[in-house]
């Protein structure tokens, strides 16, 4: 059996953008190259973005709409 190598720079950038919903995983790729960084700052991922709020007996909530207009 013959094995293949690839690495997350030979992948299109559709595939990347489909499987990298994790916030960290996906900032942490800014920096590494200016492909990377382009992916990472994708209108895709901020349009979905829930900002919250995360108060001192561990509870979090997200802000609200009006806060962030």
């Amino acid at each position: 059996m013959e094995y293949s190598c690839s690495q997350l720079n030979d992948l299109p950038d559709e595939i990347i953008l489909k499987n990298l919903w994790n916030v960290e995983v996906l900032y942490s790729l800014i920096g590494i190259n200016n492909r990377f960084n382009t992916i990472a700052h994708d209108s895709t991922f901020t349009s979905r973005l829930t900002l919250m709020q995360y108060f001192s007996d561990d509870s979090t909530y997200p802000l609200p709409n009006s806060m962030l207009n």
